[in-house]
């Protein structure tokens, strides 16, 4: 019988981290899943590792494969899974025990199709990274950046193989949950930190630091059209003209907020949402100045 749950877990060069990442899987208090676990090419050893943790475990299929990156492992993870819903895992992560077990009860209870949680920060860095918690706090997000911690994700499987993600695209997870709900997915996050994700201090090189934020710009644009056709019913020409200036940005938020009867989502459109969009804006003006042709990328996505 096939399991509920399938953990996908695309693994580079992260023998250092791996075995905690896998143990901490295998202990969940939650055991209807199967871990679908592919060594992306490494070359650290990684696979030696995982080889030694899982021990012939039933639940778990290890394939190891030369090179191709992330979204191609993550595709042919996708079609391996059985289970109705996936996990998103790293390797160099770790699960609290309780978390997929949390993660289901979260998504029967809100009749969500993706769920996220809180993250606890370890590595080199410190703290607890907190996400919208109600479907509405998720959407308003999406105009800033993204709703979830991407490994701590758990979605229905259905959704995942009709988007996909794009192949190419630096920021294909904001991309996803975008297209996811603009599609009609329902998102939220349980509000405890059932992961520790680990903070890494790797530059990009300049250029992907500019592909990203320019990318990052469309899909925030793509969002905030559609928001404002979907919850005020303006036309799309209506929706285009409001990036043309902070101050228009702004009253466009004003009567969006007025459509939220949730807090959380009045709360994002706030003078703090005016001050990450403006900051937004500034940083990919910038961009444009020292790379005017947003090298490397030919369209918005």
């Amino acid at each position: 019988m096939a399991p509920t749950v399938s953990v996908i877990l695309p693994v580079y060069n992260q023998a250092r981290y791996i075995g905690a990442a896998v143990q901490s899987i295998l202990q969940q208090t939650y055991q209807d899943f199967e871990l679908l676990i592919l060594d992306d090419g490494s070359t650290d050893g990684s696979a030696e590792v995982i080889a030694a943790h899982i021990q012939g475990n039933p639940k778990v299929a290890f394939l190891s494969r030369d090179h191709q990156g992330l979204v191609p492992t993550l595709h042919e993870l996708l079609a391996q899974a059985k289970g109705d819903y996936v996990a998103r895992m790293d390797g160099d992560d770790i699960a609290h025990p309780e978390r997929l077990e949390k993660q289901l009860k979260w998504i029967h209870q809100y009749q969500l199709d993706i769920c996220g949680t809180f993250l606890t920060l370890t590595g080199q860095g410190r703290g607890l990274w907190r996400y919208p918690i109600s479907h509405e706090g998720c959407e308003v997000e999406l105009l800033f950046g993204v709703p979830f911690g991407h490994p701590s994700v758990v979605a229905k499987k259905e959704i995942l193989n009709s988007l996909q993600y794009l192949q190419g695209f630096l920021c294909e997870d904001y991309d996803l949950w975008q297209r996811a709900w603009a599609v009609g997915g329902k998102m939220g996050n349980v509000p405890e930190p059932l992961l520790m994700y680990r903070i890494h201090h790797r530059q990009r090189s300049r250029s992907d630091r500019r592909i990203m934020i320019y990318q990052s710009s469309c899909i925030r644009h793509r969002h905030w059209e559609a928001l404002l056709q979907k919850k005020l019913g303006w036309s799309a020409e209506q929706a285009r003209v409001t990036n043309a200036h902070p101050w228009t940005w702004w009253r466009a938020a004003q009567l969006l907020r007025q459509a939220y009867q949730d807090s959380e989502a009045r709360k994002r459109l706030g003078t703090a949402g005016l001050f990450r969009w403006c900051a937004h804006e500034l940083e990919l003006a910038l961009t444009r100045l020292g790379s005017p042709l947003a090298k490397g990328v030919s369209r918005c996505f």
